[in-house]
């Protein structure tokens, strides 16, 4: 079949037309440099998002032993020896602290320190900090239990074998008592509650969380956070003095010490 055309114009094949929709896949100079600089451009994104990444991070920060412990995180433990030794790992390359006191870990993932403990109660406070000054934190709180008392000149422990000692008169005056409850504000918190001379709660408690105690003469709370611990007595609101806090009725009266 002829092809009609106006006067003058060039008739153009079907061939040619589906010719000239094809990609033209000739590898140039300028082609070659465009995806170059295509890719340099993606690496330098995935670089500079890397980078970000680790600035933005905190450093890896746990306790491995003698009680795993993660960073943010806060555990305890009771003991009777007068030393512990913590095992754990930080980040390579970051700043560990222990109590604001640091310690050397010569670029190793792994560090093992050995710690004295005070009777009663000893909290840990491990920091490590990235070259960026990124920080992360755990809380370890140790309770080294009082040795038993010995009988001057006895080699034995009191009420085992040994004579038993009398003790003076007992002074609180039983018509009153203590009332009230704990109550955890703030943060949470490790505390240690000793009603009566009975030890009745040792663990973290969370915020909000209330202990309630009742007809009681002697109350103590030992806790390395006095500041998130709020207490009702016989009706009346008090605060800590200190990480370690009693009360007790003598003759009658409320001592607080």
């Amino acid at each position: 079949m002829s092809a009609i055309t106006k006067k003058g114009e060039p008739v153009i094949s079907t061939t040619e037309r589906v010719q000239d929709r094809t990609i033209n896949l000739t590898i140039t100079p300028g082609r070659i440099i465009g995806l170059g600089l295509l890719v340099a451009l993606i690496v330098a994104v995935g670089y500079i998002g890397s980078y970000i990444g680790r600035v933005l991070k905190e450093p890896e920060l746990r306790i491995l032993a003698p009680v795993p412990v993660e960073a943010g995180g806060e555990e305890s433990l009771r003991v009777s020896e007068d030393t512990l030794l913590i095992e754990g790992e930080v980040e390579v390359g970051s700043q560990l602290s222990v109590n604001g006191q640091e310690y050397e870990t010569n670029n190793f993932k792994r560090f093992s320190e050995r710690f004295e403990l005070q009777p009663g109660l000893n909290t840990f406070i491990l920091v490590a900090e990235s070259e960026f000054g990124r920080q992360s934190e755990l809380t370890f709180n140790v309770f080294r239990e009082s040795p038993a008392a010995e009988t001057p000149g006895s080699g034995q422990v009191a009420g085992e074998g040994a004579s038993p000692t009398p003790s003076p008169t007992d002074t609180r005056d039983e018509t009153l008592a203590l009332s009230g409850t704990i109550t955890i504000v703030n943060r949470e918190a490790y505390l240690e509650i000793t009603e009566d001379e009975e030890l009745t709660v040792a663990r973290v408690l969370q915020v909000g969380e209330t202990v309630e105690f009742e007809d009681i003469t002697f109350l103590k709370i030992v806790t390395p956070r006095p500041d998130a611990v709020e207490i009702q007595i016989n009706g009346q609101t008090d605060t800590m003095s200190g990480t370690t806090t009693s009360w007790e009725i003598i003759n009658g009266e409320l001592i607080k010490s």
